[in-house]
């Protein structure tokens, strides 16, 4: 190729890399309280991105539409029901997004006693005392 001026260009080949973008690893732990509502979860965000790439996060929480975007939140667990059930189960949710839009989630799941379920469970055994004269 020459220019206007007779100026003949010269071309080398151009090594061009590219990287893909991996999705990330969405993963966490959690504690609990106590067994039984009310309890407090900790939830400690394990969330992994092949290309080391910043993150951000959303929480669902399994117990309405309360939804976190910290990296390690907390929260509260409390029955709401108007009838208390015995029990109930609470499906978490934590997706991890990376910077290119890449993103997965994990699920996992708790269940936790209601508080008036130990009540009656305690007050059975008092009279199981009572009976067998303990």
């Amino acid at each position: 190729v020459t220019d206007s001026f007779g100026e003949k260009a010269v071309s080398a080949p151009v090594k061009i890399s590219v990287t893909p973008n991996y999705s990330p690893i969405a993963n966490f732990s959690y504690t609990l309280s106590s067994s039984h509502e009310p309890s407090t979860a900790t939830f400690k965000n394990l969330s992994t991105d092949k290309n080391e790439d910043n993150m951000t996060y959303l929480w669902k929480f399994g117990d309405g539409p309360t939804t976190s975007t910290l990296q390690d939140p907390t929260h509260l667990y409390i029955f709401t029901d108007k009838v208390k059930p015995n029990s109930k189960t609470f499906v978490v949710s934590l997706t991890a997004t990376d910077l290119q839009g890449a993103k997965t989630t994990k699920t996992q799941q708790f269940t936790l006693l209601a508080t008036i379920l130990l009540w009656q469970i305690s007050q059975l055994e008092l009279k199981q005392l009572k009976e067998l004269k303990l």
